[in-house]
């Protein structure tokens, strides 16, 4: 994420049930991209139609398709 601090807005840490012991848990390095709704929040995709897919790679450049 150091490559665009922005993403650190929706990328967050993910804990599996099994990485969690008695008290303390084991990240095991996964990452979650997590969006509230369209329906719910005014992305600047919301609208896009077809290009949403193209405005939320702009908006988070990042997660540029390999």
């Amino acid at each position: 994420m150091s490559a665009d601090p922005k993403c650190s807005e929706i990328i967050k840490p993910y804990i599996r049930g099994q990485d969690i012991d008695r008290w303390v848990p084991q990240w095991a390095g996964y990452w979650m991209i997590v969006l509230k709704s369209s329906g719910d929040c005014d992305w600047p995709w919301s609208a896009a139609g077809k290009q949403a897919e193209e405005v939320f790679t702009r908006t988070y450049p990042l997660f540029m398709p390999t």
